[in-house]
């Protein structure tokens, strides 16, 4: 799923994208800034929260990334 707006400011891209997010499995694909990292620590909560006990892993692909989640 994508999510397209024209004339929003960032936090309506990044609250619909976590709505979305939080719906079904969805790629977030955004500027630097825009909120991805938040979008994501909340759907990991919000799964942690529905499924106590469950595991989830969050992958990155550089060391600042890992840096950055810490």
């Amino acid at each position: 799923m994508w999510v397209l707006c024209v004339d929003c400011n960032m936090r309506d891209i990044a609250s619909d994208s976590l709505r979305i997010s939080q719906e079904r499995n969805t790629i977030v694909h955004l500027d630097t800034g825009m909120g991805k990292t938040m979008i994501s620590v909340k759907v990991i909560d919000d799964i942690l929260t529905r499924h106590p006990g469950k595991k989830v892993f969050f992958i990155v692909h550089t060391v600042d990334l890992v840096d950055q989640q810490v």
